[in-house]
């Protein structure tokens, strides 16, 4: 087993790993917060390569127009006026940026909580028991209700008593095809009676 002096710098992946455990102030959370570092490194470097590739077009395009236009053709003002700055960028992406120092900078690694609508927040209120009730005082008296409220004595007195009301005649019942029959037949006219000699004359009349 090779033991590794303090000076001498981590050379596996697991002592490089324990190292960034012990830089946190919870250890647990080393596998987020370095995988969230390691993702805006390289979105970083993406963007960087993207500002080279801009920059190596933007130089081919200037050298293009340098040629086309030969240098005693261009403004004085606008040489003057860009060479400070194209120098200094150049120099910036050839020598790097120096960035702040760590102390400096202050990186939450914790993501930030988003706004609850009203509704999502007296949930969890509720939810974490974050209110408070009021006291309700408890009376032996029931609310009364609307009918016994209502005076029926007082409504008693305003109808008028059964014998006092006058009801209208009722309309005679249709009557039905049966009784209409009877009564056509007892009200019919009686016929006559025909003798047995009127009647075998009035065959040989016919």
């Amino acid at each position: 087993m090779v033991h590794r002096l303090r000076q001498q710098p981590p050379s596996t992946i697991n002592e490089i790993v324990e190292l960034c455990e012990n830089r946190l102030f919870n250890p647990s959370m080393a596998d987020d917060h370095y995988r969230a570092v390691c993702r805006a490194l390289f979105d970083e470097s993406v963007e960087l390569r993207k500002s080279w590739s801009n920059i190596k077009r933007a130089k081919k395009a200037l050298m293009k127009l340098l040629e086309d236009n030969p240098p005693d053709r261009i403004i004085p003002e606008a040489t003057i006026y860009w060479s400070p700055m194209w120098m200094q960028l150049m120099a910036e992406v050839k020598h790097g940026v120096k960035l702040k120092k760590e102390h400096k900078h202050h990186y939450n690694p914790l993501p930030m909580k988003t706004e609850l609508s009203p509704i999502k927040n007296m949930l969890d209120d509720l939810r974490h028991r974050r209110y408070t009730l009021r006291k309700v005082p408890v009376t032996d008296k029931k609310p009364k209700s609307p009918l016994d409220q209502l005076d029926f004595a007082h409504l008693r007195s305003l109808l008028k008593p059964a014998s006092t009301r006058k009801l209208k005649a009722q309309p005679p019942p249709t009557p039905c095809l049966h009784e209409m029959l009877m009564k056509e037949i007892q009200t019919a006219r009686t016929l006559r009676s025909v003798s047995p000699g009127e009647d075998s004359s009035a065959s040989e009349f016919h």
